[in-house]
C-alpha cells in the first residue's frame, strides 16, 4: 500500500484540528503537529530523547527559533517511531522556505501520495469564532486562551496570510488539492461530509 500524506492548511480557528481528528478516526491516519511535537519535548524522559530533540530543547531554552532543517528532522524521528503509513501534517510547511524541505522529507520517508487540504474561512468569520470562544470561556468563569485575545489573534492572522498564503498558492495546482469553503453558518459536520466524500474517492484509488 502506498504511503499517504495529508497536508492540512488553514488559518488559526479554521477547524484544521477538528477535521484532522475526523480523518484519524475514519481513515486511521496519525497526526503530526509541529506545535504539539515542540511543546511535548520537555515532557519526554531525558534518556529517550534523540539528538535532534535535545538540540531543539536547547534552541528553545535559548529563546531562538527552531530551524527548518531541525523541524524536518523532528518530524522524521516521529515518523520512524510511529511507523506511520498514513500521516497528517499540520503546521509544516508554514512558509515558502519550508516547502522544499517538506517535500524532501516526504521523498526520504517514502510517501508516494500527497493530499493538500485547505480550509478557507473569511477573516471576519474567524474573528467571530474567537469572540464567541472568549465569551464562552468567560461564561464558564475561565480565562480565555492567550492566543484568542483579539490583539494577539489579529497578529496571528496577519502572520498566517503573510507566511502561509504562498504555501497554499503553491499547492493549489496540485492534482489532489482539496479546497473547502466554510461560511458563517457552516457547521463542522457539513465541512467533514464534503471532505470525507473527496478523501474516500482519492484513498480508494
Amino acid at each position: 500500500m502506498a504511503k499517504i500524506a495529508i497536508l492540512m492548511l488553514g488559518a488559526p480557528g479554521s477547524g484544521k484540528g477538528t477535521q484532522a481528528k475526523f480523518i484519524m478516526d475514519t481513515f486511521n491516519f496519525i497526526q503530526l503537529s509541529t506545535g504539539d511535537i515542540l511543546r511535548g519535548l520537555k515532557k519526554k524522559p531525558a534518556e529517550s530523547l534523540t539528538e535532534a530533540q535535545k538540540e531543539a530543547i536547547l534552541t528553545m531554552d535559548s529563546g531562538k527559533l527552531v530551524s527548518n532543517a531541525l523541524v524536518s528532522q523532528l518530524l522524521a524521528d516521529e515518523i520512524a517511531v510511529s511507523g506511520g503509513e498514513k500521516v497528517i501534517f499540520d503546521g509544516f510547511p508554514r512558509n515558502q522556505a519550508q516547502i522544499s524541505i517538506f517535500e524532501e522529507l516526504l521523498k526520504q520517508n517514502g510517501f508516494e501520495v500527497l493530499i493538500p487540504v485547505f480550509l478557507r474561512v473569511d477573516d471576519e468569520i474567524l474573528k467571530g469564532r474567537m469572540e464567541a470562544r472568549i465569551a464562552e470561556m468567560k461564561a464558564l468563569g475561565q480565562e480565555p486562551r492567550a492566543d484568542d485575545i483579539p490583539e494577539t489573534f489579529a497578529i496571528r492572522l496577519a502572520t498566517f496570510h503573510q507566511e502561509t498564503d504562498p504555501v497554499i498558492d503553491h499547492y493549489a495546482s496540485h492534482a489532489n488539492f482539496i479546497r473547502l469553503d466554510a461560511l458563517a453558518d457552516t457547521k463542522r459536520e457539513e465541512v467533514w461530509s464534503q471532505l470525507e466524500s473527496q478523501l474516500t474517492g482519492m484513498l480508494a484509488q
